[in-house]
């Protein structure tokens, strides 16, 4: 199966969308725990994390595609998207671990 520019810009913009959804429900979830809603913040973050593995999922395709020895264009749109992957990887990490922080101070 080759990838073509099209299959890129699509799954681009799906790491983009999901990477993004996790992060807005991420912060989400940090402003329920500053408020002490501890049981809906990790709910929140449950589905954070749903939604940067769909964005992980998406991502991998396409690397896996050119592990395969298949030739995968260089897209900067792809390279973006996997930025803000990474980018939104970690500031989950980080609110998972500010909401430890918070329970023990609550």
């Amino acid at each position: 199966m080759e990838i073509t520019k099209k299959d890129i810009e699509s799954t681009s913009m799906q790491i983009i969308l999901h990477a993004g959804n996790a992060k807005n429900i991420a912060l989400k979830a940090f402003d329920l725990a500053n408020k002490g809603n501890f049981q809906e913040a990790d709910k929140q973050m449950q589905t954070a994390h749903k939604e940067i593995l769909n964005a992980h999922n998406a991502q991998t395709h396409i690397i896996q595609t050119e592990a395969e020895g298949k030739e995968v264009k260089y897209s900067a749109l792809f390279s973006h998207a996997q930025d803000t992957l990474m980018t939104v990887s970690t500031y989950i990490d980080v609110t998972k671990q500010m909401l430890i922080i918070l329970k023990k101070f609550n």
